[in-house]
C-alpha cells in the first residue's frame, strides 16, 4: 500500500517483446479508460485525504514494427479537444475515435 499518489501520472505500457532473441511488437489493441481512480492503492486512513482520481489528458503513439525504428505522434487534449500533432500536422480527433487510432 502507499502513503500517497503523484500529482501527475505517467504509465508506459510495455508494447515490445522478446522471441527468439529478436525483439518484436505487441500489435493487439488496448483500451485505455479517459479516467482512472487509484485510491484502492493508498493505505485506508489516506483513501479520502486527497483525490484520486487521474484524467487522461495525453497518449503517445509508435507506428512502426520494431523498437529501432518508427515514427512517433502524439494526442493531446487541448481546450476540451483531442487533437493528433503528427510532426506538421495538426489533425482534430472525434472523441469516439481518439483512442481507436491505429497504424496504417
Amino acid at each position: 500500500m502507499l502513503e500517497n499518489l503523484p500529482k501527475i501520472l505517467i504509465v508506459q505500457l510495455k508494447r515490445f517483446k522478446i522471441i527468439n532473441q529478436t525483439q518484436k511488437k505487441i500489435n493487439y489493441c488496448i483500451n485505455i479508460p479517459y479516467d482512472i481512480r487509484l485510491d484502492f492503492l493508498l493505505k485506508e486512513k489516506e483513501k479520502y485525504k486527497n483525490n484520486t482520481l487521474y484524467n487522461l489528458i495525453a497518449v503517445i503513439v509508435h507506428v512502426g514494427s520494431g523498437s529501432e525504428y518508427g515514427h512517433y505522434y502524439c494526442i493531446i487534449k487541448v481546450a476540451g479537444k483531442w487533437v493528433k500533432f503528427d510532426d506538421d500536422i495538426l489533425t482534430v480527433l472525434n472523441e469516439n475515435n481518439m483512442l481507436g487510432v491505429r497504424e496504417k
